[in-house]
């Protein structure tokens, strides 16, 4: 018997706190397509060039094949494409044990499998975290004045929902940057007009999307004080993701602002991705004690980098801080290598660390069921609820 065993984590339980809802036609998939959920380019050239050789894609379709008993791209697809839909996702969701989902529906939402099918086509529990800036689009184009608009955008935040809401979300990132503007409720209502009348003009080949201005940033503080009268977190999107993020403005530092206001300081808040600014993110969850992480999608982006992404967020962040997300979406294939990921690099960092003499074997495991699932289970109040 080895003196410092490994720690075994592949039947340890996942609550997947980020991810979203798979396409609808997953299963018709062709390679191009399967390429496409596994990079943040949309170039085509990239896709049929590139993509199959990344070092993530080519280690998931290894992994993937020893799964399913197929060799190769081409074989996966051609499975793919005569199995049922329940078998394939639970014969991966099963594999990485999967126990419960936080599913932000507000990705490719036309295009999306609707949560009460993927809650019942996964077999296990899932919940709703709500996009902000998806429920300020929709309030923008049914009100007439700013007033009208706010009282919407509230009403819609706390509407009824079949299932159940845990969290909400923002991807300032992606629309003008992290950096929150000093607005007043004056300075939104001096954007209404104009933002109503590009609403307006907007067609669904070019939809309309809120970014960086007062009134995006006033009410993304009241969804934020929201959040705090609910006592629900709140996920922000930081780091890497779609490419038209500019990626500089994506950094958790961005955010100190916010945290340092007294007026948010009962709101829990979670940094997502954070890749590659994991140390800062870490810096960030180690000084606040609202502040949480996860390294959702850089978990199936970067996987050859997890043990040190996940070794530079333990260094720092305390372990009760990081939680578990796949940031997976449109194939089961995500979600899982995610997993799969996430558990291979928690395994040999904690193991590493053990032989290092930071823990015993018993303390890791608390981490890792901790990171795994617990903290995510505590931070939503999901006792009773998966």
């Amino acid at each position: 018997m080895s003196e410092f065993p490994v720690i075994d984590l592949r039947s340890a339980i996942i609550i997947d706190q980020h991810a979203h809802s798979f396409a609808n036609d997953f299963l018709q998939f062709e390679a191009v397509d399967l390429r496409r959920c596994f990079t943040e380019s949309r170039t085509m050239e990239m896709l049929q060039n590139h993509v199959h050789n990344s070092l993530s894609y080519m280690d998931m379709i290894r992994k993937l094949g020893y799964l399913l008993d197929v060799a190769g791209e081409k074989q996966i697809i051609e499975l793919r494409q005569t199995m049922r839909e329940y078998d394939l996702v639970n014969s991966l969701f099963d594999d990485v044990s999967f126990g419960a989902f936080i599913i932000d529906d507000g990705y490719s939402s036309g295009k999306a499998m609707p949560l009460p099918k993927f809650a019942q086509l996964t077999s296990r529990p899932v919940f709703r975290c709500l996009r902000i800036e998806s429920f300020i689009e929709q309030a923008l184009a049914t009100s007439s004045t700013f007033s009208e608009l706010e009282e919407k955008f509230l009403t819609m935040l706390a509407a009824p929902s079949e299932v159940p809401i845990v969290s909400l979300k923002t991807i300032l990132a992606y629309r003008g940057g992290l950096s929150l503007l000093d607005t007043t409720k004056d300075l939104a209502k001096a954007d209404f007009a104009e933002l109503k009348e590009r609403s307006k003009r907007s067609t669904i080949k070019s939809a309309f999307r809120i970014e960086r201005c007062n009134l995006h940033h006033y009410l993304v503080l009241r969804a934020f004080e929201f959040a705090g009268e609910r006592k629900i977190p709140v996920q922000i999107h930081t780091g890497l993701g779609d490419s038209d993020e500019d990626l500089a403005e994506s950094n958790p530092l961005l955010l100190r602002s916010l945290f340092e206001n007294k007026q948010f300081s009962s709101v829990k808040f979670v940094l997502l991705h954070c890749y590659p600014f994991v140390k800062e993110a870490a810096y960030l969850t180690s000084l606040y004690s609202n502040v949480y992480m996860d390294v959702s999608l850089a978990c199936f982006l970067v996987s050859a980098n997890v043990e040190t992404i996940l070794l530079d967020a333990i260094s720092l962040a305390p372990s009760s801080k990081i939680l578990t997300g796949t940031d997976g979406h449109t194939v089961p294939e995500t979600y899982w290598y995610g997993a799969h990921s996430i558990k291979r690099g928690l395994s040999a960092v904690l193991t590493s660390l053990i032989r290092k003499d930071f823990f015993d074997p018993a303390q890791a495991m608390k981490i890792a069921g901790d990171i795994l699932h617990g903290n995510t289970r505590q931070l939503y109040n999901l006792d009773g609820l998966a």
